[in-house]
């Protein structure tokens, strides 16, 4: 139980900055996306969960690593554009 605990919240601290610095690369713009996108995942993981009826925690940490996901897939796709 402490394991899934702390890969939860290893998790939901790690995400945000990552996926944020698939966009931006400057320390300012960083730590301010990284901030709305926590918190965007945070509330949405919470909407699913209570309309879902499934756990908080995994729905969030599931959220943000689809938008981290879907970053990567869209830096992916750009830069194939350019090729």
């Amino acid at each position: 139980m402490r394991a899934r605990l702390a890969v939860l919240i290893a998790a939901a601290i790690v995400i945000p900055p990552v996926s944020a610095r698939l966009i931006t690369s400057s320390f300012g713009p960083l730590v301010i996306l990284s901030t709305i996108l926590g918190a965007a995942c945070g509330f949405f993981g919470m909407f699913v969960s209570y309309y879902g009826d499934v756990a908080s925690g995994p729905a969030i940490i599931l959220l943000a690593a689809a938008a981290f996901g879907a970053g990567r897939l869209a830096l992916n796709i750009s830069a194939r554009a350019w090729c």
